[in-house]
């Protein structure tokens, strides 16, 4: 859904699934296609938008990203599932995976994983979770301070990042349920493949690929403010940051 210029907007009770696809092109950055599950305010800014009752599983790009200083935008009650190819033979991911399997010389990146010592099991069990969820801000504009953004009551499974990530305005975080604890096993069986490769490898897998989950939560940057209150953030190895480049820096 693009949804711009246009205010007073209901989306309830669906389902989004079926928009990622492995990204051999920028190398695992997710970088090329700008595929979100919702944009709101791409090409004119929106205001009064609920989104309620939805389940989202795991989508190339955003799952909802904000532009334009779009305001009064309210997530509720909402399912955030990645995928679920670990458990299930016939997820999105697993299908794609499979294509990629039975085609390994055409795919670099897929091809690199699997000759040092990931297993498709392991690999399905790495990428399932979602990575870039919440971008409220796609540019560094002063129409950005006008956002205004609450999420309550959602429960995000697995996610590595952007719960949300602000870019100035306000966000209101309360009775959010986040849980990494898959994310952070993925991330220790990424950790534990690596370990084991030669220093070539491991240098190949750090700088030239992006494979490995994260698992930032909640980020505000360049004067966004985010009020958290009452919400759990389960194996979320960085909850709260408000610098994107370097969790440390204070600025």
């Amino acid at each position: 859904f693009n949804i711009k210029s246009v205010g007073n907007i209901i989306v309830r009770n669906l389902k989004f699934d079926e928009m990622w696809e492995w990204d051999e092109s920028t190398k695992g950055d997710y970088d090329r296609n700008d595929w979100d599950f919702i944009d709101l305010g791409n090409s004119g800014t929106v205001s009064n938008i609920w989104i309620d009752h939805c389940t989202f599983t795991k989508a190339y790009d955003g799952i909802t990203d904000i532009k334009k200083g779009s305001y009064n935008i309210t997530f509720s009650w909402c399912k955030y599932t990645g995928d679920d190819g670990a458990t299930n033979p016939n997820s999105w991911v697993r299908q794609q995976i499979a294509v990629l399997e039975a085609n390994k010389s055409s795919y670099a990146m897929y091809s690199f994983l699997r000759n040092n010592g990931f297993s498709v099991e392991d690999i399905v069990t790495i990428i399932q979770g979602h990575c870039k969820t919440h971008l409220i801000g796609a540019t560094t504009d002063a129409i950005n301070a006008q956002h205004t953004v609450t999420f309550h009551h959602d429960w995000f499974i697995n996610p590595w990042d952007r719960l949300p990530r602000l870019r100035a305005g306000n966000v209101h975080n309360y009775n959010i349920y986040v849980d990494d604890t898959l994310g952070l096993a993925a991330r220790r069986l990424r950790d534990t493949r690596e370990a084991a490769m030669s220093t070539t490898s491991s240098n190949t897998l750090n700088y030239t690929y992006s494979f490995k989950p994260f698992l930032n939560g909640t980020i505000s940057t360049e004067g966004g403010a985010i009020l958290v209150e009452k919400s759990f953030y389960i194996d979320c190895l960085t909850p709260l940051r408000n610098n994107q480049t370097d969790p440390l820096d204070p600025t």
